[in-house]
């Protein structure tokens, strides 16, 4: 008798686990059909983080099968930081939805706390198409205010200037080779809306010597310093100006010195705020190369003033079906226009 009863407990138990499961996975069933489809186009993000953070949203894979297309690029801010773009495109039902937000993250933010703030300006722009969903009845928005005292006005000592410095060697050893390298660099940038500048200073000294174990040492040494500098002032939101000076002493290329000022224009079709998804630029140069030569040169000089110009059309361009990074540039002396050079350089990203 006892046994039966406990076999009828155990069979009604068995029962309402199972009508229970059958339910949850209904639910989930009904959740992800309800849910917004969401394709994620994307170098700089942890899929794994997104999904446990933004649960309520379909991940796929294929673009075409989206309602929305989420694209998140990234450049670097004169602070030292990050500038995210998120570009949400509405798909199907969804289509001409459009919409862009921006996340900046500080120099001094963790990886974690950029992909925390990171996330919270993609849930953010999600709403605009999850409220379009019944999924919207789950969600709750919540809004935790500061008080007054605890806000801090920072300001930026540095003004916008980012320097960094790096020292490297190597030494190496043997009973019969030796050689021993040096390098250094130094930058200091600061971009801001108007104006973009960049200093760059580097230096290398590489030295070996080989022992044939017939007397000889041969001995090699290369020495190489340079100095760079580019200043660009934006005009317009397609106009820029500026110029480029550079300073370069080279054993390797026989340069005692080479000093050369490049002033140039550029002109972009697009404006300055889409050049994370979009460019096409136009810049043409002309300036003035003074070089002394170590040795006499294979045309008998030791030294020369030349006079150039260069011509390079770029376009970039970053779509849901793919990226595309293209350059021509072109180079030629004035004194002799046989001398010129032509590069073309593209990528293409499906």
């Amino acid at each position: 008798m006892k046994r039966g009863i406990i076999f009828s407990l155990f069979i009604v138990l068995i029962a309402s686990i199972s009508s229970f499961a059958q339910e949850s996975d209904t639910n989930s069933k009904n959740l992800r059909e309800e849910a917004l489809d969401v394709f994620m186009d994307s170098f700089y993000i942890n899929m794994d983080y997104i999904r446990r953070e933004i649960p309520y949203v379909n991940y796929v894979r294929d673009r075409k099968e989206a309602d929305v297309h989420i694209m998140i690029t990234r450049r670097n801010t004169g602070s030292g930081g990050n500038e995210y773009t998120i570009a949400y495109i509405g798909q199907g039902d969804y289509e001409g939805m459009n919409e862009k937000l921006i996340y900046n993250s500080g120099p001094d933010e963790s990886t974690d706390e950029t992909r925390v703030g990171r996330s919270k300006i993609l849930q953010m722009g999600l709403m605009k198409y999850v409220v379009r969903t019944p999924i919207i009845r789950d969600i709750d928005i919540d809004y935790k205010k500061k008080d007054q005292q605890d806000e801090e006005i920072v300001e930026d000592k540095w003004k916008s200037w980012v320097f960094k410095a790096n020292v490297s060697g190597n030494l190496r050893y043997e009973e019969t080779y030796n050689r021993q390298e040096y390098k250094s660099s130094f930058s200091a940038n600061k971009i801001t809306p108007d104006w973009r500048i960049e200093l760059d200073g580097r230096g290398e000294y590489e030295a070996s010597n080989y022992d044939f174990g017939d007397g000889d040492i041969y001995k090699s040494a290369k020495t190489t310093y340079s100095f760079k500098s580019l200043m660009v002032k934006s005009l317009n939101d397609h106009w820029s100006f500026g110029g480029r000076i550079e300073m370069e002493h080279s054993t390797y290329s026989n340069m005692e010195m080479d000093l050369s000022f490049y002033p140039a224009i550029e002109y972009n079709l697009f404006p300055y705020f889409e050049s994370t998804r979009r460019q096409l630029r136009f810049l043409f140069a002309t300036g003035y190369n003074n070089v002394t030569y170590i040795d006499t040169t294979i045309y008998g000089k030791i030294k020369e003033d030349l006079f150039g110009q260069q011509l390079t059309v770029a376009y970039e361009v970053r779509q849901p079906w793919g990226s595309i990074t293209t350059s021509l540039k072109g180079n030629v002396y004035l004194h002799d226009l046989t001398k010129n050079n032509l590069r073309f350089n593209t990528f293409v990203v499906y």
